[in-house]
């Protein structure tokens, strides 16, 4: 119900889940220009800055805003077919459903452990899922991939190009 009344289209939206409780979340700039170029591709773009502590400064995200409660985010993202997000509670949560929705989860370079915003830098590998728990990422039939976003990232352009046209499964095995 909450995916119709907010006009989510099934397997053509992609949900933004923009902040984070201990990393650095992925910059502003990042989430802006990667919603201008799903919306471009045709998709409808959702974003959700519920429950992530810290949020990057300037979003002007081209979409809607929604309010997501983790027990609704999962079967939300099962509908719209994408998720977008950083590393968190929420990526664990969600591979450990069913779920087939796909998954493009950012890694950043620096990390919070007190909850006050005082981010100290850490490799962004330290983060990752295929790195330290493995076994949640092998042998699944989603879509599931890990990008480096950094505030200094030169690559920026060519990682939400990736991002956005290589978002279903088959194009990852072509």
């Amino acid at each position: 119900r909450y995916a119709k009344v907010n006009g989510i289209e099934p397997g053509n939206s992609v949900v933004f889940f923009t902040g984070n409780n201990s990393n650095k979340p992925a910059p502003a700039e990042f989430w802006n220009r990667l919603s201008r170029e799903y919306t471009k591709a045709g998709k409808k773009v959702f974003f959700n800055t519920h429950g992530g502590l810290f949020q990057p400064q300037g979003l002007d995200i081209e979409g809607t805003q929604i309010h997501l409660t983790s027990s609704l985010a999962i079967g939300v993202c099962e509908i719209a077919g994408q998720m977008v997000t950083c590393a968190n509670g929420l990526l664990i949560l969600s591979l450990l459903t069913n779920a087939s929705f796909g998954m493009d989860v950012l890694l950043t370079d620096g990390m919070c452990a007190r909850g006050v915003g005082a981010f100290v830098p850490m490799d962004p590998m330290a983060a990752s899922t295929v790195a330290c728990a493995p076994e949640l990422v092998t042998n699944i039939s989603r879509s599931y991939r890990e990008w480096v976003v950094t505030d200094t990232s030169e690559t920026l352009g060519d990682t939400i190009q990736q991002i956005v046209v290589g978002n279903s499964l088959a194009a990852q095995t072509a």
